[in-house]
């Protein structure tokens, strides 16, 4: 069967079918069919897309499913000979699904790799059918083609091996061809950390004796003066967006797949480790369909440069909830934990939860930040970096849990920079809000930012960046503007730039008269 197409498709071949012509099957639209609307199911097989970030996929209406084919349906299903599986076609095939001819289940194996013609992805042998960069062409026959290169000759096309400073060369060649690696791990050195920026990896700064290292936890000293644990996110491994192995309606933990981003991580050296969980809150496909999440270098959509290195950990479109807990800290007397977040700016929806808690003395939730119930629109927390900070003096066990519950790969929260620390939370300006996430060096316990340029209005009408023509505290910017001449309509009425006959505090320019 063939079919080229862009959307999700269910094909069935029914006997005895009840429904009128155009009858809608499921007017709910929940992937349930309103009824059988049959006498019997003789066959049937659903074409699967994966889609692009903020699509809506359709629905499918069958549990024999057979793609996607990068992140389209596939255009080239069959069955041969007749009661066998349904199989993945070959797009170049199309053709020979042609009316009234004969099917072809006999076509040989001209490359005797045991993978008839019809279904094989390359006239080359290669039975293994390895495609890594999901083109629908065998790895093989893509490089003796040379629409990949393989710079290292170890039949992987380049562009499925790991690039950590995206130049789109393999690290490997990159050291073969003379990039740094001072402690031969086969990282380059400038995709690694450099907690003291002075061009030497931290690794080989503590190797030569140039900083000390006196817990031995791969981080020199003079980076981690009151830092317990922490994490960055620099050394798990980033990668292609991430397919959870797992069933969607059941609550599991999630595991890292060969070439995908990391969604967990051991501790070892300087990074803090932590695990990844799914819960089915919402009964759909969860992370199966392929989202992006896990540790990634993503900077677009406002996202830019990461508070601490080069990477951060993603979670959107996770279709239920996706928890991330890390590994527990344990101090006595002073001491706190604090976390970067960047919220993506979209349509949040209601039922939409971003959650981040910290578990004490395993027992008590100490809450940083829970929507539950809130418009995430609405809380001034989206398109900007912004620093969590909670108090731990009194405890002694911590654990860090954070969670989203979204369906559109638009809603997406990205997390940097956890640390637990024993250095003092400081509020230089003393109104309560710790200076790592206060948004002006001058009092203001209300933070408020009411042009959204991540100033507190305090600090832009005292730099001079912002107007306050009436003397309310208010910049001009965000005060009613009738007539739009940059000008607060009170202070054109107060100025005589326009005439109030009425005295109801409107220009009279901008009333109906």
């Amino acid at each position: 069967m063939s079919l080229e197409g862009s959307d999700n498709l269910t094909h069935m071949l029914v006997g005895g079918l009840t429904a009128l012509l155009n009858t809608d099957l499921d007017v709910g639209d929940d992937g349930i069919l309103d009824a059988i609307f049959w006498t019997e199911l003789v066959d049937e097989v659903g074409l699967v897309e994966v889609g692009f970030d903020g699509e809506v996929v359709d629905l499918l209406y069958t549990d024999v499913l057979l793609g996607p084919v990068g992140i389209y349906p596939p255009a080239h299903v069959f069955r041969c000979p007749d009661g066998d599986i349904w199989q993945l076609g070959v797009f170049g095939n199309l053709a020979m699904d042609t009316p009234g001819a004969s099917n072809m289940c006999d076509v040989p194996d001209l490359d005797g790799d045991g993978i008839f013609d019809l279904v094989d992805n390359c006239y080359l042998a290669n039975p293994d059918q390895t495609d890594c960069n999901s083109n629908g062409i065998g790895d093989v026959c893509d490089i003796a083609e040379m629409t990949s290169q393989d710079c290292n000759g170890n039949g992987i096309p380049d562009e499925c091996e790991v690039d950590c400073n995206l130049n789109g060369i393999p690290d490997d060649c990159d050291i073969a061809n003379g990039a740094a690696d001072c402690d031969a791990n086969g990282i380059l050195d400038s995709c690694e950390a450099d907690c003291n920026a002075n061009g030497i990896v931290d690794a080989c700064d503590i190797s030569s004796g140039t900083s000390a290292d006196a817990n031995g936890n791969g981080v020199p000293d003079e980076c981690e003066v009151g830092n317990l644990m922490y994490t960055s996110f620099e050394e798990p491994l980033i990668g292609a967006k991430y397919f959870d192995l797992g069933n969607p309606l059941l609550d599991h933990q999630l595991v890292n797949n060969i070439g995908e981003a990391d969604v967990e991580y051991v501790a070892t050296g300087a990074e803090m480790g932590f695990t990844a969980w799914y819960f089915n809150t919402r009964a759909s496909v969860g992370l199966t369909d392929g989202d992006y999440v896990g540790v990634t270098n993503y900077t677009g959509n406002g996202v830019g440069a990461y508070p601490d290195g080069v990477n951060g950990y993603q979670m959107s479109d996770t279709d239920g909830k996706m928890q991330v807990v890390f590994d527990a800290a344990t101090a006595t007397g002073s001491w706190n934990v604090s976390i970067d977040l960047f919220v993506q700016a979209t349509g949040w929806e209601l039922d939409d939860v971003i959650i981040v808690e910290i578990v004490v003395d395993g027992g008590a939730v100490l809450s940083l930040l829970n929507t539950t119930g809130q418009d995430i629109d609405a809380l001034g927390i989206e398109g900007a970096w912004f620093n969590l900070i909670q108090d731990l003096t009194g405890f002694t066990t911590a654990t860090l849990r954070v969670s989203l519950d979204s369906n559109a790969a638009t809603e997406a929260v990205f997390m940097d920079n956890v640390v637990f620390s024993s250095n003092a939370i400081v509020d230089s300006d003393g109104d309560g809000i710790p200076d790592t996430q206060d948004n002006c060096n001058l009092p203001n316990p209300d933070q408020l930012d009411c042009n959204g340029n991540g100033i507190g209005d305090v600090c832009d009408l005292a730099d001079g960046t912002s107007f306050d023509c009436n003397l309310n505290s208010i910049p001009d910017e965000c005060e009613a503007d009738c007539n739009t001449n940059g000008v607060p309509d009170d202070c054109d009425i107060a100025n005589g730039t326009s005439i109030d006959a009425d005295g109801n505090g409107i220009p009279d320019e901008c009333e109906l008269s």
